[in-house]
């Protein structure tokens, strides 16, 4: 009986711990009217980034987050050529707003 409490306790404490890992990644677009144009987010760590200088090329790639540093790692293609870009971000988040390098973007 002891061990079948111990199993289900530790289950339970696994479900916790794998819940909380899967839901602290980003989700859905954030659009703002400076530098990024557009943000999107899914899965655990995808992004696509519309960039105003990057004439808003769709650029797909990774993100990571570690403490305020929002770091994106991004390929796209022009007249043929892929190109990778990484770009790091200062990164605070407010309900439904997140600002990027004092950009204020906010969720669609």
């Amino acid at each position: 009986m002891k061990r079948t409490i111990a199993v289900v306790s530790l289950l339970l404490c696994l479900t916790v711990i794998f819940s909380s890992c899967a839901s602290s990644g980003l989700s859905g677009t954030y659009s703002g009217n400076g530098r990024i144009t557009e943000i999107s987010f899914s899965g655990r760590d995808k992004v696509v980034l519309k960039m105003g200088n990057y004439m808003d090329i769709p650029m797909s790639g990774t993100y990571s987050i570690e403490g305020d540093t929002l770091s994106v790692n991004v390929s796209y293609t022009v007249a043929g050529q892929q190109e990778d870009e990484n770009f790091s971000f200062s990164f605070e988040q407010d309900g439904d707003t997140i600002i990027l390098d004092q950009q204020e973007l906010t969720k669609e």
